[in-house]
């Protein structure tokens, strides 16, 4: 693992510790609280069975490292376990259409996570992306994305009209971000997908996933539309999810083209 990895993972550790547990310090840290941490990983629909093993390894580290610090043992993990899980990829591989989206953003709520639902569906953001990102990252040359999956950074373009506009409701409505924790974006989707009877979604496992897709596929259509080929398409959109140039995804995030 690398060192960017170990303190991403250290700091998103140390935030979900202070808001879920109002921890201060190292020695009031108890496995039980790593438990819950990797299981809203898991539920948050985000991460695959992998992506929780790395992070259980990463808070393994952390222990070591912390027990030095303070010259005595810790112990985050005694017992901690992951659950492994079927291979939900054919149930993820969908995309939100665009009336299912209106339907999730003309309904009534006060939850901030309609707001991440519009971001995700605009931007093509993940769920652990929507619950840091802040108004401020909303800048002239894009909107920034820092330290996300593995450590990395990207600028996601801003090109439409649409775009700005979900940027200004959310700039407006949460000038601190969304204030949610990891999970709590999904969970709502899936409440109100059910009350509004979108069963398509329900029945999957796509939820932010779905918007992710929909980003996607939307983006590639539009650069293909300007004259672009298959690949120079593909390319920029890739950038724009978080995966670097990764042509073997496309079939991935475009499962309807």
């Amino acid at each position: 693992m690398t060192r960017k990895e170990l303190m991403t993972t250290a700091y998103d550790f140390a935030r979900f510790l202070k808001t879920e547990y109002g921890i201060k310090d190292l020695k009031s840290i108890r496995p039980e609280m790593t438990q819950a941490f990797l299981n809203g990983k898991a539920g948050s629909g985000d991460c695959k069975h992998i992506t929780i093993k790395q992070y259980q390894s990463r808070i393994n580290k952390l222990e070591k490292v912390c027990s030095n610090l303070v010259r005595g043992p810790l112990d985050f993990t005694t017992g901690v376990r992951i659950e492994k899980t079927a291979d939900n990829s054919k149930s993820r591989n969908i995309a939100l259409h665009r009336d299912e989206y209106k339907a999730l953003c003309n309904i009534k709520t006060s939850s901030n996570a309609q707001i991440g639902v519009k971001l995700a569906y605009q931007f093509g953001l993940r769920e652990s992306e929507l619950v840091k990102l802040r108004p401020s990252d909303w800048k002239s040359d894009g909107l920034h994305i820092v330290d996300s999956k593995g450590g990395k950074s990207r600028v996601v373009p801003i090109v439409t009209k649409e775009q700005i506009s979900v940027l200004r409701e959310f700039k407006t409505k949460c000038p601190h971000g969304l204030e949610l924790r990891t999970g709590s974006i999904n969970k709502w989707m899936n409440r109100t997908c059910k009350v509004l009877g979108l069963d398509r979604i329900t029945e999957s496992k796509s939820k932010i996933h779905a918007c992710r897709k929909a980003y996607a596929q939307r983006c590639y259509l539009e650069n293909r539309k300007s004259g672009l080929t298959h690949k120079e398409a593909w390319k920029p959109v890739s950038k724009a999810l978080g995966h670097g140039n990764r042509p073997e995804l496309f079939k991935v995030y475009c499962p309807e083209l």
